[in-house]
């Protein structure tokens, strides 16, 4: 068998992760079934230090997924070149808006999957589990950060501070 590059590795368990729940959801995803959805031993999944981890992991690229789509669509607005003020920001706001909702209604499973990330976290660390709390922040720190930067260049495009 050959051997992945770290990275690529990693991606290809975080796809099997997603797969595995958007199927049967987050409560059901264990290292095992990541393992065998990705058709790799079990001692490869350890690319990720604990389960907590490989959730954090899973948010960031749904969130990154949909970041990707908008700033996809602002790129190939090929409209007049006076995208300019409050129209051109609206006019910038809207193109991003309009490549965000195909990915979201194309992928139904990992927008919920976004949410159920959270709650999980959120209900575990209400049990006890402090660290859970960590991936609903990091999720949502991810999903800020993304949105302050597409909002910032279409400002800057629009020439609106």
């Amino acid at each position: 068998m050959q051997r992945l590059p770290a990275d690529v590795r990693r991606g290809q368990l975080i796809e099997a992760a997603l797969a595995v729940t958007a199927q049967q959801g987050v409560a059901a995803l264990t290292i095992r079934n990541v393992a065998e959805a990705a058709g790799v031993s079990l001692g490869v999944v350890q690319y990720f230090e604990h389960k907590e981890e490989l959730l954090t992991e899973m948010g960031q690229c749904l969130n990154l997924e949909i970041s990707e789509a908008m700033r996809l669509a602002f790129s190939q607005l090929v409209g007049p070149l006076e995208l300019r003020g409050i129209a051109g920001l609206r006019e910038l706001l809207g193109a991003g808006i309009r490549g965000l909702w195909p990915i979201i209604e194309s992928s139904p499973d990992h927008q919920l999957l976004t949410y159920e990330i959270t709650a999980q976290a959120l209900r575990q660390r209400e049990a006890g589990n402090d660290s859970a709390g960590a991936i609903a922040a990091h999720q949502y720190r991810t999903m800020d950060t993304e949105a302050v930067a597409f909002l910032d260049l279409c400002a800057h495009r629009a020439g609106v501070t």
